[in-house]
């Protein structure tokens, strides 16, 4: 995900509608936006901003940034409107307006993307990435349309091919896709390939070898033509076949020699050896909306790696798992509204004495039926951005149960979305001082995978978080390739080894060999070695037989309300 400022060359060129009805926060937005974009223009309602549109010039706004509840005109009626009158409009969603029916409803309408209010950089970062790489795509489209228009003026015999001709692929184009379905003569099947990480080609050797990428595999795609395959370019790496069957069977053995005949070609393109695999999505209902049904199928197989295919289904996995993530996403926002989410803490006791010497703080989320465990709802936090919000309120929970225990240290997990927040130092920072409680008896827990890449931004906040007095604990250590280079780095005071070599460390050498390697790194570096997963007496000896420091498991505590005194 890129920057706001890795971004802000690109944003600074685009001209921005932006519509809300409650004026405070209209106001306090358009000054964040008017510091990101070359203009930004407000309307009060749906009503206010769809004159607004229709009395401006053509294609004078490249992105609609509205909320949904409004008087007069709601923003879906809106997002409507604006869809008849421009069907490729960036439009995204800027509301707290999340529920189910609402999401089912936006996807039909194509809607870009949603920002949950309040707004925050982290969201809006990581969309406006996705815009400018759409509206890179839709540049590239009218530079061949330019060049579409040149050819009709100076050659007109050449006019009705050129309408229906990509100039640079010389495969049928978008128009005469749609102009081929509008007809629907016949039961047919879309199939939309898109071709694997392009951008990089584009971004390494450059545009013009990106195209002569395309034409190469244009190439290549016709010789799959036949009556009953036709095959069109949608748009920069996109290409689709229309398939005249709509038996699922024939539809996805066609996709299947697709992706075998690329996987074993190899291209040679101005000395440099090109390999391609395609990600595809496939409709087979011919229905009115299969091309964009096809597009959903498209992310779905996205989510699944690449160099495979996906069929939409109504009720599949997708739209199920994007409805979940909604749903979470409301349900975590009124879980902290009503204080319904909280630490539950977990005993770890020091091996040589036995006693409990530190706990760490484990999200829950407790109604008055259930306590939700962290495995359902944190992915769908990270997905929409609201990770850090949970992180906060444990933090402000952890403070306040730790306040008045003075020689008890206390662990919070922080994600490496909580690094690139600037406030949560400030509010560790506060929380400290508001409870009197020393940073040495706070321990922040991160993932390895976080000190495994090359991120300086999060290193350097750890090292700040560090230097103010917090101790750092490397959460899960072994699982993400242990790169003890960049541990050196991190400098952490304690490793806690992952579970899944712990449970076993009595009975599998593997498992015991990789424990004692890692302790023996520690000790050599004076770090403190945290066993995880202690679920039994004779897991607990062998932990003390290694030297390892401290345990942590069901053996000797399970997660709690309050800690064990």
């Amino acid at each position: 995900m890129q920057t706001i400022k890795e971004i802000l060359p690109i944003t600074k060129t685009l001209n921005v509608l932006y519509v809300e009805d409650d004026k405070v926060l209209q106001k306090e937005t358009e000054i964040l936006l008017n510091n990101i974009f070359k203009s930004v223009t407000t309307a009060d309602d749906g009503e206010a901003a769809l004159m607004t549109y229709r009395t401006a010039e053509v294609n004078s706004f490249d992105i609609v940034l509205t909320d949904v509840q409004m008087p007069r005109m709601d923003g879906l009626t809106l997002i409507q409107l604006l869809r008849n009158d421009n069907p490729n409009q960036i439009i995204i969603v800027l509301s707290a307006h999340d529920d189910a029916d609402f999401f089912i409803k936006s996807i039909e309408l194509n809607v870009f993307s949603y920002i949950l209010k309040p707004l925050s950089l982290t969201q809006l970062s990581d969309v406006l990435s996705r815009v400018t790489r759409e509206l890179y795509l839709k540049d590239e489209d009218l530079k061949y349309s330019k060049r579409l228009e040149s050819i009709v003026k100076d050659k007109s015999k050449e006019i009705a091919d050129a309408s229906i001709i990509d100039p640079l692929t010389q495969i049928k184009n978008q128009a005469s896709l749609l102009k081929r379905m509008e007809q629907r003569k016949d039961n047919y099947s879309i199939m939309i390939l898109n071709i694997d990480q392009f951008g990089i080609y584009n971004d390494v050797y450059g545009f013009n070898f990106g195209d002569k990428i395309l034409q190469e595999v244009g190439k290549k795609l016709q010789s799959f033509t036949n009556e009953k395959q036709e095959l069109y370019r949608l748009n920069s790496d996109e290409f689709v076949f229309l398939v005249s069957e709509s038996v699922l069977n024939d539809v996805t053995l066609f996709c299947k020699n697709i992706l075998h005949e690329f996987s074993t070609c190899t291209f040679v393109i101005d000395g440099h050896e090109i390999n391609i695999s395609f990600t595809i999505g496939v409709d087979f209902k011919n229905e009115l909306d299969c091309l964009h049904h096809a597009k959903i199928a498209l992310k779905d197989a996205r989510k699944h790696g690449r160099n495979d295919f996906s069929v939409f289904d109504s009720e599949g996995n997708y739209l199920e798992t994007q409805r979940d993530t909604l749903s979470w996403k409301t349900k975590i926002k009124s879980s902290i509204k009503n204080g319904e989410l909280r630490p539950f803490f977990q005993a770890i006791v020091n091996n040589e004495t036995g006693r409990v010497e530190k706990y760490e703080s484990l999200v829950r989320i407790v109604t008055e039926d259930e306590v939700i465990l962290p495995y359902k709802f944190l992915t769908a936090a990270e997905v929409t951005g609201t990770l850090t919000s949970i992180t906060k309120a444990v933090i402000s929970e952890a403070f306040k149960t730790f306040a008045y225990e003075e020689d008890i240290e206390f662990s919070i997990n922080i994600t490496d979305q909580d690094l690139h927040d600037d406030v949560l130092f400030k509010l560790l920072q506060y929380k400290t001082k508001q409870y009197d409680i020393s940073p040495s008896r706070v321990v922040l827990e991160i993932l390895e995978d976080i000190v495994s890449v090359d991120s300086e931004k999060s290193a350097a906040r750890l090292k700040e978080l560090k230097e103010y007095g917090f101790k750092i604990a490397i959460d899960d250590f072994g699982t993400q390739g242990s790169n003890f280079s960049r541990l050196l780095d991190i400098d952490p005071d304690y490793i806690k080894i992952d579970g899944s070599f712990i449970k076993n460390i009595a009975t599998d050498e593997k498992s015991k060999i990789i424990v004692e390697t890692i302790v023996g790194f520690c000790k050599k570096l004076d770090i403190k070695v945290i066993a995880e997963f202690v679920h039994n007496e004779e897991t607990l000896e062998m932990v003390k037989t290694l030297g390892i420091e401290f345990s942590q498991g069901f053996h000797l505590g399970k997660p709690e309300k309050t800690p064990l005194k």
